[in-house]
């Protein structure tokens, strides 16, 4: 893989620091932008959960017209 897609500066880093450390800065980027990616989808999950049941009532209840 080239140093230009490996660091992102268009390989300027690349010259001052070792490749392995790049590596690892990348890596750690990935992880951390993967973690906070789903946090958000589970947060937006959460948030369409509680809309729904908020729209429509639990299915264990009777509904309240009929119960006069």
């Amino acid at each position: 893989m080239p140093t230009e897609w490996m660091d992102g500066f268009g390989g300027r880093i690349g010259m001052f620091l070792p490749q392995a450390l790049v590596r690892a800065q990348i890596r750690r980027w990935i992880i951390l932008g993967t973690m906070v990616f789903s946090w958000i989808q589970i947060s937006a999950a959460n948030k369409l959960q509680l809309l729904e049941n908020y729209a429509s009532p639990p299915t264990n209840f009777p509904a309240r017209n009929h119960s006069r």
